[in-house]
């Protein structure tokens, strides 16, 4: 598979969990490469924070299932994906530093979900 159909791919990957993110009424952080970071509840008074978590990872492996099963007719490449997801108490607000600021997640929970994903 070229280059192009891939970066393709990944970017139409990444539109659908956005989609999926929102829908299930998660705040989209960042894309960062082929990322996507969303946090649920943060932004937003919302209880059943887990459950959408939960809800919209499952999800985007279905998404993603369906796209990688079509990816594999054209290629041998290995293509995966990986969610991480953790629940608790995140710092948030705008992080950074004089010359870039945004507004991010820090915390331990951050730290551990971005270690399980991987």
């Amino acid at each position: 598979i070229s280059q192009k159909s891939f970066e393709v791919m990944v970017s139409d990957l990444i539109s659908r969990a956005s989609d999926i993110i929102v829908r299930n009424k998660g705040t989209l952080d960042q894309f960062l490469g082929d990322r996507v970071y969303a946090n649920f509840g943060a932004t937003r008074n919302q209880l059943s924070h887990g459950a959408s978590c939960a809800k919209a990872a499952n999800g985007i492996v279905a998404v993603s299932e369906s796209m990688l099963f079509e990816y594999r007719k054209v290629t041998e490449d290995e293509l995966a994906i990986n969610i991480g997801m953790g629940s608790g108490k995140l710092a948030c607000g705008d992080l950074g530093s004089s010359t870039m600021i945004r507004f991010s997640f820090i915390g331990k929970l951050s730290q551990f979900v971005c270690a399980i994903e991987r």
